[in-house]
């Protein structure tokens, strides 16, 4: 039988099959450019301070350590959805992830306690790939309303074109 190596790559590397030492390094070069930006730091701190103008329950925030490829990850549950903002090692790259999932009165605070729910289904509303030296204020701003707006299409963030020449 003959298979096309191209085919057999693609699905390796769109599903993360077989990963090898060159995956495992360019994940943590990306991982490096998040932490060296102190990009999750500044996220922190525009949570902190949604939460201290709002209510300190409002977001809340998980951290991971190395090797989870999501560094943080911020939750706002809404009318029994649960909003996710993820900022997380891509496979082109650091970015961030927004998603939701329908949750039950009490399941979101329950599974929090409790670690991660493998039932659950996420669905990824948008993905945006960056570059966390160039992430300024006016961004953080957008992801957080985008975030508490329970992802409406309409505040969605947009991808900055390269400007330079």
């Amino acid at each position: 039988m003959n298979t096309a190596n191209s085919w057999i790559n693609n699905v390796r590397r769109d599903f993360q099959v077989g990963e090898g030492v060159s995956d495992h390094l360019r994940s943590e070069h990306y991982r490096l450019m998040l932490d060296r930006s102190c990009l999750p730091a500044r996220m922190n701190a525009t949570c902190n301070a949604i939460n201290s103008q709002a209510d300190p329950r409002l977001i809340y925030e998980e951290v991971f350590l190395p090797p989870h490829p999501i560094l943080r990850r911020y939750v706002v549950n809404k009318d029994h959805i649960e909003f996710r903002m993820e900022l997380a090692v891509l496979l082109n790259g650091p970015g961030v992830i927004f998603s939701s999932t329908q949750t039950g009165h009490w399941t979101g605070w329950f599974q929090r306690r409790r670690g991660a729910d493998p039932d659950a289904r996420f669905n990824t509303a948008y993905q945006l790939v960056i570059d966390p030296a160039t992430v300024t204020d006016a961004d953080l701003q957008l992801w957080f309303t985008y975030l508490l707006s329970g992802l409406r299409s309409s505040l969605k963030p947009q991808t900055r074109k390269d400007t330079s020449p």
